[in-house]
């Protein structure tokens, strides 16, 4: 599935969890601004002391919180602009549940964007990053990244292609899942971790739609 599909999927879904009328937004929004001198003071969260579930970036997933992740990435995420439709036509990320940040900012080779998604109590359900892909019959990076994770992960599937280096591959993690996808025709290289329970609602949001689509084309006939 493209990357973009992926993530407005993703969006979606979150959005979903957490409904709430535009106008309350304004007005929250500009409440929040009023009362921020005196707002309590969020303690950052990065993993536990035994960490359960996988950690992109060094931040466990359905525990991190934003906090914690600007402590230990020494950059503030940005709160992201999604592209919702096949002209790019772009819309803000309201709620603020989905963040970015810019792969320059984070001094890892190869890595374009990270994209970190929390869930309304700002725990981190999901987090994608995206790398770009060398020249392939030399260095190798998918197959190296799949050797990366496998021996931190549990892995429960892959197919990959060492000649041409593309494929994919599923690892297990406690309460988590990591999903490689570097498909033969792509430059690029997207991780996505998420939570279990997320990667389920985001699944069954997925299907529902294919649902209505199809249901909207047999009707049409």
């Amino acid at each position: 599935m493209h990357k973009n599909l992926v993530l407005l999927g993703l969006v979606l879904m979150v959005a979903a969890c957490n409904p709430t009328d535009p106008s309350s937004n304004k007005t929250a929004a500009a409440k929040q601004a009023t009362d921020k001198p005196s707002a309590p003071k969020v303690e950052p969260r990065v993993a536990r002391a035994e960490p359960v579930n996988a950690m992109p970036l060094g931040l466990e997933l359905g525990y991190s919180n934003l906090e914690g992740a600007e402590q230990v990435l020494g950059v503030r995420p940005t709160p992201a602009i999604v592209d919702t439709d096949a002209d790019g036509i772009a819309d803000t990320n309201a709620d603020g549940v989905v963040y970015e940040i810019n792969g320059n900012d984070l001094n890892i080779e190869g890595l374009q964007k990270a994209m970190l998604i929390y869930d309304p109590e700002g725990n981190m359900q999901a987090a994608m990053l995206l790398f770009s892909r060398g020249n392939r019959m030399e260095t190798k990076e998918v197959g190296q990244a799949i050797g990366t994770l496998s021996s931190k992960y549990h892995r429960v599937r892959q197919n990959y292609n060492s000649f041409m280096d593309f494929g994919s591959a599923v690892f297990e993690q406690g309460d988590s899942w990591v999903h490689l996808d570097a498909p033969h025709v792509s430059d690029t290289m997207l991780l996505t971790y998420t939570t279990k329970t997320f990667r389920t609602l985001f699944e069954n949001n997925v299907q529902a739609q294919a649902d209505q689509a199809n249901d909207r084309k047999q009707n049409a006939l």
